[in-house]
């Protein structure tokens, strides 16, 4: 409706100002037409010694006043004093002006029509070549000036009327016009923007109409919108990547929930038969040290899946406290290592550290400590026995790299996914397939970039890269 008010208001305007423009061009063209009519008749009254003589035309002579366009004209001394008027007048006077040059106005002529009447003072030219004291012509008229007039001083005032109905008739047709052409181009421009816009809204009605349509356990339909104008092609892409995104959400959840639930199925089921197994010999002693060594491990296990599970937690809803300090890079390094030097020992695994001992980078130490021992334990899980893991720094990064067996490079997509291990039937109980994932967060969390890439020689490379100091000062 707004569309529509707006455009109306638009086409009023437009017409009122067409109007406007015609009304003041016909106008001014029935001016010029009365001046020139003033002038003409002007030119036709001389002064002969003491006595004014008028030549009057034809058309102001009739005596008619029912003529469709009658027409006057009036001649006055400065005073006042009739000099000479046309017989259309009868007996009587047009109106006149004091004091005005040139003039043109609109009045009530004698017969009581609308009238546009012109007023011009003048000096009549002398003629004294001929003396005269009477008309010589029947259109001529006579005037003797009064002796108290200097005779060569005179002026003359002369008004001259015209009926403007005709004018008027003009006028009032295009106004007609103009206000029937404007009924019909507003009806017309209603339903021409009623249709467009439902034209428009089509497209709109239709995604609505799809959107409603999508339930949570169908989000992988998207929409598809038969030849959507550009704006809404832009929209329909945006909702579509949005669907894309909550679908990959939801997809993580289910297959988290999933995993979560393949974790802890296992140490439940050993934690049952072994409890099982526990009632059946309760006497014998070595069976019972066994069964409490059983279940200690199997609670450990549990309560490292559900201390990783809370640590991913608070990476992912919202922020927490952050306590930056100076950290010497090569001295946390090789904390890191000391936890997993075990590990290590056990795979024949060698340790090639190349950092500066005066390195240092500021960051909350107790969770990049979490970061660094992930990454390490991580690295030592996966090597190939009897490799090396290499571990570089420098102000801007630490580089963590080792031989990874049986990765791939599409395997790299999957590699901070919560519980992903490249061993699908997770033989592997050592460790839950939650390091990278928390590492990730943390990184996240402490204003990190963490990366990984697979290099020639199936070199499995971890790049944490630190914020610039420079930067992080303004």
């Amino acid at each position: 409706m707004q569309i529509l008010a707006g455009a109306l208001v638009l086409l009023l305007v437009a017409g009122a100002v067409f109007f406007a423009a015609i009304h003041h061009q016909l106008t001014a063209d029935f001016d010029r037409m009365l001046d020139a009519e003033a002038e003409t008749l002007a030119r036709n009254a001389e002064r002969k010694n003491s006595t004014i003589v008028w030549d009057v035309p034809d058309a102001y002579q009739t005596g008619s006043r029912e003529t469709s366009d009658p027409v006057y004209c009036q001649l006055f001394l400065e005073d006042g004093t009739v000099a000479g008027l046309s017989k259309t007048l009868g007996v009587d006077n047009l109106p006149r002006l004091d004091g005005r040059e040139r003039a043109i106005w609109n009045a009530r002529l004698p017969d009581g029509r609308r009238g546009r009447l012109a007023q011009k003072i003048f000096t009549p030219a002398a003629d004294n070549t001929d003396p005269q004291t009477g008309a010589e012509d029947p259109r001529e008229q006579t005037f003797a000036i009064p002796d108290a007039w200097s005779a060569a001083d005179v002026r003359l005032v002369l008004v001259v009327a015209r009926s403007r109905e005709g004018l008027d008739r003009v006028l009032r047709t295009l106004g007609l016009a103009g206000g029937a052409v404007a009924v019909l181009l507003s009806c017309g421009l209603a339903l021409l923007v009623r249709r467009a816009i439902a034209r428009g809204l089509r497209p709109i009605d239709e995604m609505n109409a799809q959107i409603a349509a999508i339930a949570p356990d169908a989000l992988a339909t998207r929409l598809r919108v038969a030849d959507p104008p550009v704006e809404l092609a832009a929209i329909e892409t945006a909702v579509n990547r949005l669907l894309d995104r909550v679908e990959g959400a939801f997809e993580k959840e289910r297959r988290f929930s999933s995993d979560l639930a393949h974790e802890l199925r296992t140490p439940i089921a050993e934690l049952r038969a072994a409890c099982e197994v526990g009632a059946r010999w309760p006497d014998d002693a070595e069976n019972a040290r066994q069964f409490f060594h059983d279940t200690r491990m199997i609670a450990l296990q549990l309560e490292k899946t559900v201390a990783t599970m809370l640590t991913l937690s608070r990476c992912e809803n919202g922020p927490a406290p952050v306590q930056t300090q100076r950290i010497r890079v090569q001295a946390l390094v090789r904390e890191c290592w000391r936890h997993s030097a075990a590990g290590a020992d056990e795979k024949k695994l060698r340790f090639d550290e190349h950092i500066a001992p005066e390195l240092t980078v500021e960051s909350d130490a107790d969770k990049l400590e979490i970061i660094v021992r992930n990454l390490m334990e991580n690295a030592v899980v996966h090597s190939e026995p009897g490799t090396v893991v290499e571990c570089r720094a420098d102000a801007m990064d630490l580089r963590l790299a080792n031989v990874a067996k049986d990765l791939d490079r599409a395997d790299l997509d999957h590699i901070f996914d919560r519980f992903w291990r490249k061993d699908a039937a997770r033989t592997d109980r050592s460790h839950i397939g939650l390091g990278l994932s928390i590492a990730r967060g943390l990184c996240e969390m402490l204003g990190l970039r963490l990366s990984v890439d697979l290099r020639e020689g199936r070199r499995f490379e971890v790049r944490i890269v630190f914020p610039n100091p420079a930067e992080s000062k303004k």
